[in-house]
C-alpha cells in the first residue's frame, strides 16, 4: 500500500535551521528509505563556505544537504553596495551601518541587519530558487507514485525553522515569510522558532538575548498586523512591499526547557526534536495535526484567547518517537548469518562479533570509545581541573592564570605510565582471549575473526579521537582568546577608579570559569592525545597477532570483512540513532542479535548456489558478486523473515505480557519526552476559553493499538502541567509498523506570557548596543514608537490626567531634571546607561519635554511606578504623605520654587512668549492639589 505523504518545503535559516534540515532530511531516509519525492529541503545562510555537515543514517549511510538544497547569501562588496544604494538601505538602524563591513564572507556576525542585508541583495535568486524547489514538489510526474500517495492536494505547506538568536535566522526569517506571501499569500507557512535559553551560555553570544527579543517584538508588531490595518512598507532594491497580513499562519515556539524542568544544553538536541516535528507535518499524522494547527490559527483570529489588546499567537510543541526497526533487525541478522556461514566454511562456530564486543567491554579490558564510553580516556585522566583558579591580583591576574594552567597539566611521566598498564592489561587480556578460543574445534579461524572484529571496532575507536581530538585543538585558540579577553576586563575593570568588590569577583569568576574551560580542553587534549597512541599500539599487537594465524580464502575474507563492516554501521546506526527524543526499542537487539548455527543448513545454502563448481566456483567471482549469493540465500532464513515482520506493537505486547510495569514506564518516558519545550506564563490574567492541550499519538492501526486498549496511554499520563488547558489525546493510524508517534502541542498564548521574556527584555534594555539595533527595520521600530506599541497587554492608553500624574511626581521624587536649560528624565527603559546615572535629555522646552514624555509614558511609566512603590516602601507612609504635603504647601509657591525645575522668574513664565509654559504649569499646579 503506497504511502500517504503531504507535499511539504521545509527551509532552515541560519546555522540552527540548516541543522534541522539536515536531521530532518535523515529522519525522512530513516523512516521511508529515501526523501519521497513531494518533498523539499532548502537551507539558507550567509557563511560563504558550504554547509557540509554529515549524519549517518541507521543504514550507515551518509546524509547531506546537497548543493540544490543549499543557496548561500553572499553580499561582495557589501560596503560600496550600501554607499550606492544608501536611500534602499533606510530600515538599517544607524548603529548597524558599520557592520555591514561585516558581510565579507564572514556571516552576518550576529547582527539581524547584516542577515537582511543579505537576503535583500539576493532577493531575486531566493524567489527563483523557492519557485523552482515548489516547482519540483508539485510536478505532475509524482501525484501519482507508486510508493507513494498524495496526503491533500492542497497546495504545499512551508515549514521554516529558524533561531531568533542570532544574525542569518533572527535578521531574515520575517522577510522570507513575506517572500513566500509574494510568491503565493495562499501558502500556509510554519514558523519553528528557537528561543535563547540554548545558545546563552555559548562564547561570542553578547547579542543573543538582545536580538531574541527584539525579534519577538518585531513578530508581535506583525502578528497583530492584519487586513484591515495600513499597508507596511517592506523595502528591497528600487521597490518595497506592502505588507497586509500577519507573516505566519502559525508559530511554534522551542525553548530548551519544559514544564517537568527537563533541560537541554545542545541545540543539536533541539534539532532532533524538530526534525520528529517537521516529518510528521508531512505525515499521515498531520491530517490530525493540521487541525490542531487550524484551531490555533482560528483561535488566535477569533480573539478568544487574547489577554486585553494583545493576540494570542504563541504556540509549542514536542515530540517523541517510539521506534523499532526490524527491517533493520533483519538487516543485521542476514550479514551476520552470512558471517556465520563463511566462518563454518572455515569450520568456525560461534560470534565473533558478540565476542569482540564483550572482551572490548569487559571490566578487564574495558577499551571503547564510541557510542557514549570513554573507557580509555578517562583511565589516563580526568579532564576535570584538579585546581580551581583563585584570583587575589585582580588588577594583573596573568601569572595567576599561567600558574594555573600550567599546575593543572599532567605530567607525561604519568600518562606514559598510564599507557603502559593499560597497554600491558591490553597484551595479556588478547593473549588470553585468543588461547581461550584457538585452543578448541575451529579455533584458527575464529581467532582470525575475532581479530578481525577487533580491528573493526577500534578503528571506530580510534577514527571517533582523532576526529574529536581535531575539534579540541581547533576550539583551542578561542578558549585562549577567552581567558584574553576576560582578563583584559578584570583588569580594566579593576584599574577604574570607581569599582565594586563584586563587580571585580563577578569578572575574576569569570576569568576563572574562562581558564577552567581552556584547561579542560588542554586536559582532554592529553587524554586523546593518549589513547591515540594506546589504540595505534593496540592496532599494532593485533597485527602481530594476526600473522601469526593462517591465512584462509582470500576472497571469502573479503566478503566476511564487508559483511562485519555492514553489520557495525547498522548497530552503530541503530545506537546513534537514539536521539534524547527517541525511545529505541531495538538498541539492545541490535547489540545482543546473534544467529545459532542450527538456523543455518550450511548443504542448503550450497545448493542454493548455480553451477556444478558451488563455492569452488567462487574464483570466477567478484567478492561483492559472491556477497550477493549468501545474501540471496540468509535473507530467505526463518529469522530474517521473523525480524522483517515483528513491528512495535508486538514488541510492546510482549513488553506488557513479560512486565506490565515496564510497558508503563516507557508510556511515561514517551509522555515526559513530548513534552513541548515551551513554558509560558500569563502573569494574572484570564483566558476567556481553555488552551488546547492536545497529544496526538500516532499508531499502525488506532483500533488494534495495544496504548489505546483500556485506557492505558491516558493512565499513564501525568496531570496536566497547564493551567487553564483543555486536555485531550487522539489517536490516529499512520500505517507504520516501526514507529509510534506521540506529538504534542500547547496553545495559544500572547507573545508576553513567554515564560522568561521578560528577562529578555532586561538584558535587551542593558544591551551594550542601542535598543533599536536589535531590530530588523528601523522604520518599523519608528512606527512602533508612533503608534505606542508594546509588548505588554494593556486595557487602554493612559489619559492625560495619568500622563500628568507620573509627569508632576516625576518632579516631586527627583526623576526629572532641568539642567542648564534641558529636561532630563531618569529612565532604563529609554536607553539610559549606568554611568550617566540612567539620566535621558528629553527637550529644551518644558512644553516639548512633557510632549516627548507623553509619547513614551509606557516606558517610563514602568520604571517611575518601580521607583516610587521602592521609595513608598523604603520611607514609609508618613514620610511620603508630608513629601506631598510640602509640595502643596503655600498655594502652590512650594512647588514652583523647590521642585518644579522651571528655573525661571514668574514675570517671565507669564510673559507671552511662555504662554504655552504658563498653561502647563497651572495644569501641573492644579494636579498637586489632588495629591
Amino acid at each position: 500500500m503506497a504511502t500517504k505523504i503531504r507535499r511539504c518545503l521545509y527551509i532552515g535559516l541560519g546555522g540552527t535551521g540548516m541543522k534541522s534540515l539536515l536531521h530532518t532530511k535523515k529522519m525522512f531516509i530513516d523512516t521511508y528509505g529515501e526523501v519521497p519525492p513531494m518533498i523539499g529541503f532548502l537551507g539558507i545562510d550567509t557563511d560563504a563556505g558550504e554547509y557540509s555537515k554529515k549524519l549517518l543514517s541507521v543504514r550507515g549511510e551518509e546524509v547531506v544537504l546537497e548543493n540544490n538544497e543549499q543557496l548561500r547569501l553572499l553580499a561582495p562588496g557589501a560596503v560600496d553596495f550600501y554607499k550606492n544604494h544608501k536611500m534602499d538601505f533606510s530600515w538599517i538602524p544607524e548603529d548597524n551601518v558599520n557592520a555591514v563591513s561585516m558581510l565579507k564572507g564572514l556571516g552576518a556576525g550576529g547582527v539581524r541587519s547584516n542577515g537582511r542585508f543579505a537576503l535583500t541583495v539576493n532577493k531575486n535568486n531566493i524567489i527563483a530558487t523557492i519557485n523552482a524547489k515548489l516547482g519540483t514538489i508539485t510536478s505532475a510526474r509524482i501525484a501519482h507514485n507508486n510508493n507513494y500517495e498524495l496526503l491533500s492536494d492542497s497546495l504545499p505547506e512551508i515549514h521554516m525553522v529558524f533561531s531568533i538568536c542570532g544574525g542569518t535566522g533572527c535578521g531574515t526569517f520575517l522577510n522570507m515569510a513575506y517572500l513566500i506571501q509574494s510568491i503565493n499569500n495562499a501558502y500556509k507557512t510554519t514558523g519553528y522558532t528557537v528561543l535563547p535559553g540554548v545558545f546563552k551560555a555559548l562564547p561570542a553570544c553578547a547579542h543573543v538575548v538582545p536580538n531574541a527579543y527584539g525579534a519577538l517584538v518585531d513578530l508581535d508588531f506583525l502578528m497583530h498586523h492584519g487586513i484591515g490595518n495600513e499597508p507596511i512598507e517592506l523595502k528591497y532594491l528600487n521597490e518595497s512591499f506592502p505588507v497586509t497580513e500577519k507573516p505566519f499562519a502559525n508559530v511554534m515556539f522551542i525553548d530548551n526547557e519544559n514544564d517537568n524542568f527537563d533541560h537541554y544544553d545542545n541545540v543539536g538536541e533541539l534539532a532532533e526534536m524538530i526534525s520528529l516535528a517537521l516529518v510528521t507535518a508531512a505525515g499521515e499524522l498531520s491530517v490530525a495535526g493540521a487541525s490542531i494547527g487550524d484551531n490555533f490559527n482560528q483561535l488566535s483570529e477569533e480573539g478568544t484567547l487574547n489577554i486585553l489588546n494583545k493576540k494570542a499567537w504563541a504556540g509549542g510543541m514536542g515530540a517523541c518517537e517510539i521506534v523499532y526497526r526490524g527491517s533493520t533487525l533483519s538487516e543485521i541478522y542476514q550479514l551476520k548469518a552470512g558471517i556465520n556461514i563463511i566462518d563454518r566454511m572455515f569450520n568456525s562456530c560461534d560470534d565473533a562479533n558478540t565476542i569482540a564486543n564483550a572482551w572490548i567491554d569487559s571490566s578487564e579490558v574495558h577499551i571503547r570509545e564510541n557510542n557514549g564510553q570513554d573507557h580509555v580516556t578517562d583511565f589516563i585522566c580526568s579532564k576535570e581541573p584538579k585546581y580551581p583558579l583563585v584570583i587575589s591580583n585582580y588588577k594583573d591576574p596573568i601569572q595567576e592564570v599561567n600558574s594555573n594552567i600550567e599546575t593543572n597539566k599532567v605530567k607525561d611521566a604519568d600518562i606514559v605510565a598510564k599507557q603502559d598498564e593499560l597497554l600491558e592489561r591490553v597484551r595479556t587480556q588478547l593473549r588470553a582471549l585468543l588461547v581461550q578460543h584457538i585452543n578448541r574445534e575451529c579455533g584458527m579461524s575464529l581467532a582470525k575473526s575475532i581479530i578481525e572484529e577487533l580491528k573493526i571496532q577500534i578503528g571506530l575507536c580510534l577514527g571517533e579521537m582523532k576526529q574529536e581530538k581535531e575539534d579540541l585543538v581547533n576550539r583551542k585558540p578561542q578558549l585562549k582568546t577567552n581567558i584574553e579577553t576576560s582578563v583584559a576586563d578584570l583588569k580594566d575593570y579593576a584599574g577604574r577608579l570607581i569599582s565594586t568588590k563584586s563587580g571585580k569577583e563577578q569578572r575574576a569568576n569569570e576569568v576563572a570559569e574562562a581558564v577552567r574551560q581552556y584547561n579542560i580542553c588542554l586536559l582532554d587534549i592529553q587524554r586523546h592525545d593518549a589513547a591515540i597512541t594506546i589504540y595505534n599500539s593496540i592496532l599494532i599487537n593485533f597485527n602481530e597477532s594476526e600473522e601469526k594465524l593462517n591465512e584462509v580464502e582470500k576472497s571469502l575474507r573479503a566478503v566476511k570483512q564487508a559483511l562485519q563492516i555492514d553489520v557495525a554501521k547498522l548497530q552503530n546506526g541503530i545506537a546513534g540513532e537514539g536521539s534524547i527524543f527517541q525511545i529505541n526499542l531495538a538498541e539492545e537487539d541490535a547489540k545482543n542479535l546473534s544467529v545459532k548455527s542450527e538456523d543455518i543448513l550450511i548443504s542448503e545454502f550450497i545448493d542454493s548456489l548455480d553451477g556444478n563448481l558451488k563455492v569452488y566456483g567462487f574464483t570466477e567471482y567478484s567478492a561483492k558478486e559472491i556477497e550477493t549469493f549468501i545474501l540471496n540465500y540468509t535473507k530467505t532464513l526463518a529469522g530474517a523473515k521473523s525480524y522483517n515482520e515483528r513491528g512495535v506493537e508486538e514488541v510492546l505486547a510482549d513488553i506488557n505480557r513479560k512486565n506490565p510495569d515496564r510497558l508503563k514506564e516507557i508510556i511515561e518516558l514517551a509522555a515526559r519526552k513530548s513534552l513541548p519545550l515551551f513554558r509560558f506564563d500569563h502573569r494574572g490574567h484570564q483566558t476567556k476559553v481553555p488552551l488546547i492541550d492536545v497529544i496526538y499519538v500516532g499508531v499502525k492501526d488506532r483500533t488494534q493499538t495495544i496504548l489505546n486498549k483500556d485506557g492505558l496511554f491516558e493512565s499513564c499520563l501525568p496531570h496536566s502541567h497547564y493551567l487553564n488547558a483543555t486536555s485531550s489525546v487522539d489517536f490516529a493510524s499512520i500505517g507504520m509498523s516501526d514507529k509510534i508517534i506521540i506529538y504534542h502541542q500547547i496553545g495559544v498564548v500572547p507573545a508576553y506570557a513567554l515564560r522568561d521574556i521578560y528577562d529578555y527584555r532586561a538584558m535587551y534594555e542593558h544591551s551594550f548596543k542601542p535598543s533599536r539595533s536589535h531590530h530588523f527595520d528601523d522604520d518599523i521600530y519608528k512606527l512602533m514608537e508612533e503608534t505606542k506599541y508594546n509588548l505588554d497587554p494593556r486595557q487602554t492608553f493612559a489619559t492625560k490626567t495619568e500622563i500628568l500624574d507620573m509627569w508632576v511626581k516625576g518632579f516631586i521624587y527627583g526623576l526629572i531634571k532641568n539642567e542648564r536649560g534641558t529636561y532630563y528624565i531618569k529612565s532604563r527603559s529609554l536607553g539610559g546607561l549606568p554611568g550617566n546615572q540612567y539620566w535621558v535629555s528629553l527637550a529644551d522646552r518644558r512644553t516639548d519635554a512633557f510632549k516627548e514624555f507623553a509619547e513614551k509614558e509606557q516606558l517610563i511609566t514602568r520604571d517611575f511606578t518601580a521607583y516610587i512603590e521602592n521609595e513608598n516602601m523604603t520611607r514609609g507612609g508618613a514620610a511620603i504623605a508630608d513629601l506631598m504635603a510640602d509640595a502643596k504647601a503655600n498655594e502652590g509657591a512650594n512647588y514652583y520654587e523647590k521642585y518644579s525645575q522651571i528655573n525661571l522668574t514668574m514675570p517671565t513664565l507669564q510673559s507671552r512668549p511662555y504662554s504655552d509654559v504658563w498653561t502647563l504649569y497651572n495644569e501641573e499646579l492644579a494636579h498637586v492639589e489632588t495629591l
